[in-house]
């Protein structure tokens, strides 16, 4: 994927999170930004060091997380808010009434949830739903009524913790549920999301 207008501004700019690192910036321009990143990753030794590999993951990234109609080739799934996404959240909130009924606790470990929430606190997916539209706030307003229900459950990194871009859920919430509870409210356009997002805990990749 790569942006149609690179001298136009994308919507929260043109910022990049190196997954390996967690190491988040905007240098103010596309061409900016990447050669920043080819420093960072020179400095640190990392792979796809050279300026056409930075900047193809620069604008891949960029791209994953802004309206396709910014990009070619864009495939990701747009925020919406409609029948199906009522009915998986109904699945999952039938999981958590389940497992309580029959003594099992919806929730992972709190070892597990930190280290979950390590994962979310560096992935560039974990961002603010600024920009959206009526849809997907009444989305972010259900991942907070939704949240509820963890009680007074809390990570290590709560505070650097926002939004997840491809579900819209509230990440300080899901990084405390079980995967399964998790896995009903979870599209098949949402799971190819996580699992082509490195290090995503919900997905297959690994950092």
């Amino acid at each position: 994927m790569n942006l149609k207008e690179t001298n136009t501004v994308p919507p929260e700019g043109f910022w990049y999170m190196q997954p390996q690192t967690g190491h988040r910036h905007d240098a103010g321009s596309l061409v900016a930004t990447v050669a920043y990143f080819l420093t960072h990753r020179k400095a640190n030794g990392l792979e796809r060091a050279t300026i056409a590999e930075t900047r193809e993951d620069v604008e891949t990234q960029i791209c994953q997380r802004v309206p396709c109609s910014l990009c070619n080739d864009c495939g990701h799934p747009e925020w919406g808010f409609d029948f199906e996404t009522i009915v998986r959240a109904g699945k999952a909130l039938v999981g958590v009434i389940d497992a309580k009924l029959f003594g099992r606790s919806p929730f992972v470990a709190q070892e597990e949830a930190d280290a979950r929430a390590a994962r979310c606190a560096k992935c560039f997916r974990n961002t603010s739903l600024s920009g959206c539209g009526p849809g997907c706030k009444m989305r972010e307003h259900m991942a907070e009524l939704f949240g509820i229900t963890i009680g007074s459950r809390k990570s290590e990194k709560d505070e650097r913790l926002r939004n997840c871009h491809v579900c819209g859920c509230s990440c300080r919430v899901i990084v405390h549920y079980d995967l399964d509870i998790l896995k009903a409210s979870t599209s098949a356009a949402q799971q190819a999301a996580f699992d082509e997002t490195p290090g995503c805990w919900r997905g297959c990749n690994t950092l």
